[in-house]
């Protein structure tokens, strides 16, 4: 609504209280007793009838500003608090991408008012996927929370749905309340992923009835492909233990920096990438892998870091810098190294445990190897 001139509004104020102090006035005669009574009650009626139209006036305007003022409360604190998102997002705004359009949202009333009204046309007009429905009930029970990229560089553990009923409607609830998501056109929010800053989109902008899905990060702002159609996506899914989904979280897998020259020896690669593997499915909450990482650190693993390193490394570095020799610390006889010394020798690979071997046996890209104690003369 068009709002009154500054002038009229305060015209509005000077009037109210005029009638306030010929309100006043009015109690002021009865009150005195000198003049007429029935002047008294005549400015005391007139002061109320008069006080009351122009405060009634006035107090309309107020409220249409309050109203105003509230519904542009959160658009105010969105220009705010992310004048660097929306920063980004417009310089970004022509990059080109295969999967979702961006657009350059601003942040004031009219922009919200637009956004909402397309948004609304949009699910009005919005048609789900086949099966959609069932998809959205099955996946509470569902192991298959996991979807690899269509680059195959990554994966992304689908934590939870926006919900299985009233898909619709909390997604307008959802896209209106949510500042990120308003930068891009034609998308439904299907679900979350286990960090909290990452979303699972269909993308309708290709195909109106057979949307896309794919992936963005607001902290990496980077979309990614996850499937060209939601049956793609449905069968697309994998459980944590996949073949596929451990080999790429072995590939990204890098400890404190500092990994193993397998050049040095390739025969202990293979079980390395077993080990790790395990700790994998241990850190995405596979309770068995525990049990399993403790067999090979205590059984074949260490024994074959033993037959490795025995003989032929003759001093150790400890994670302060210190040199230790080998007979001291794991000792000449592997049947005789207890729980803790077989630990020591998986740690070695590990290089992120108590003790190091030799720098050269490392590919220390970020220059965590410690400090080796000079020698005392």
């Amino acid at each position: 609504m068009k709002q009154k001139p500054l002038w009229l509004q305060m015209l509005y104020i000077f009037l109210t209280v005029v009638g306030c102090v010929i309100t006043l006035a009015g109690i002021s005669v009865i009150a005195d007793g000198t003049e007429p009574l029935v002047a008294g009650i005549i400015l005391l009626v007139f002061g109320i009838v008069f006080t009351t139209i122009f405060l009634c006036l006035n107090s309309n305007k107020i409220i249409k500003a309050k109203d105003s003022k509230k519904s542009n409360s959160n658009k105010k604190s969105t220009n705010s608090n992310n004048s660097v998102k929306t920063t980004r997002v417009t310089t970004k705004q022509n990059q080109k991408t295969e999967c979702i359009t961006r657009k350059d949202f601003g942040c004031t009333q009219k922009d919200y008012e637009e956004y909402e009204s397309k948004l609304k046309t949009f699910l009005s007009d919005v048609k789900l996927p086949e099966n959609f429905e069932e998809f959205l009930l099955a996946f509470k029970s569902s192991r298959k929370r996991y979807i690899i990229s269509k680059d195959k560089q990554n994966f992304y553990k689908i934590q939870k749905l926006i919900g299985n009923t009233n898909f619709l409607k909390k997604n307008e609830k959802y896209l209106i309340e949510d500042d990120y998501l308003k930068q891009f056109t034609d998308i439904l929010v299907l679900g979350f992923d286990e960090y909290g800053h990452g979303y699972f989109l269909l993308s309708f902008e290709k195909n109106k009835t057979n949307p896309q899905v794919i992936f963005i990060d607001n902290e990496i702002d980077t979309p990614v492909l996850l499937a060209n159609n939601f049956e793609e996506f449905v069968k697309g899914l994998k459980t944590v233990n996949d073949p596929e989904i451990e080999e790429i979280d072995l590939k990204n897998d890098i400890i404190l920096g500092i990994r193993f020259n397998f050049e040095k020896q390739p025969e202990l690669e293979p079980i390395y990438k077993q080990y790790r593997i395990l700790h994998n499915r241990m850190y995405r909450g596979n309770s068995k892998a525990y049990e399993q990482i403790d067999a090979l650190e205590q059984g074949e693993l260490s024994r074959q870091c033993f037959e490795a390193f025995n003989g032929k490394i003759k001093t150790l570095v400890r994670n302060n810098g210190k040199k230790e020799a080998w007979k001291d610390v794991i000792g000449n006889d592997y049947e005789k190294t207890d729980f803790g010394k077989r630990r020591i020798l998986c740690g070695l690979l590990q290089a992120n445990f108590l003790y190091f071997l030799p720098k050269e046996y490392y590919i220390d890209e970020n220059n965590d190897y410690p400090v080796v104690e000079k020698n005392k003369k």
